[in-house]
């Protein structure tokens, strides 16, 4: 079986947050200490590509667009930074996942 070492907006899933679908994608070793991998400015996921072959031997890397952003809904909030958190935080809970490491920029 060949581990997916990156983003490519196809083999992902979304999942519901208030108004807002936010799109997931997995990468890496899911039997691994999950990393968050968080885009920054206008991007979206697929911008943390180049450093995904160096983290995929060692954790479950977990891409998230945030809302509004790649292939995330915007729903109806206005965006904030609390408000990223709180949907970061509503798939970890989605995905049993308790505390993480965090990749972003």
């Amino acid at each position: 079986m060949t581990m997916k070492l990156r983003f490519d907006h196809a083999g992902g899933r979304t999942i519901a947050v208030g108004d807002a679908h936010i799109y997931v994608e997995e990468a890496g070793r899911p039997d691994a200490p999950p990393l968050l991998c968080l885009h920054g400015s206008l991007g979206d996921m697929r911008d943390l590509n180049p450093v995904l072959p160096a983290l995929a031997q060692r954790f479950r890397l977990i891409g998230i667009d945030f809302r509004g952003h790649g292939r995330s809904t915007l729903g109806s909030r206005p965006l904030t930074y609390a408000l990223y958190q709180s949907d970061v935080q509503a798939v970890m809970q989605h995905l049993g996942i308790a505390a993480a490491h965090v990749l972003g920029f």
